[in-house]
């Protein structure tokens, strides 16, 4: 990933206060820039279960102010 890349992502996260497990997960899920990480690849990449990361995305869409039940979240954050 590139560090500016990763340096946006982080500084995103810090914006909008997303505690360290939301932040793993937000960062994950935009780790290669232009594309999304969808929940399975979340969760294997993070040794997690889906519900979990299902769980930690919503209280990042949350933060961010993006309503969790609408279609296209991911891309609403990109």
């Amino acid at each position: 990933m590139a560090e500016s890349w990763e340096k946006f992502l982080e500084d995103m996260a810090d914006s909008y206060g997303l505690d360290e497990l939301e932040r793993e997960a937000f960062i994950e899920m935009f780790a290669q820039k232009g594309k999304i990480r969808s929940i399975v690849k979340l969760a294997s990449n993070l040794n997690l279960g889906e519900s979990a990361v299902k769980t930690r995305l919503g209280k990042v869409y949350e933060k961010f102010q993006i309503d969790s039940q609408k279609k296209g979240k991911g891309k609403l954050l990109q």
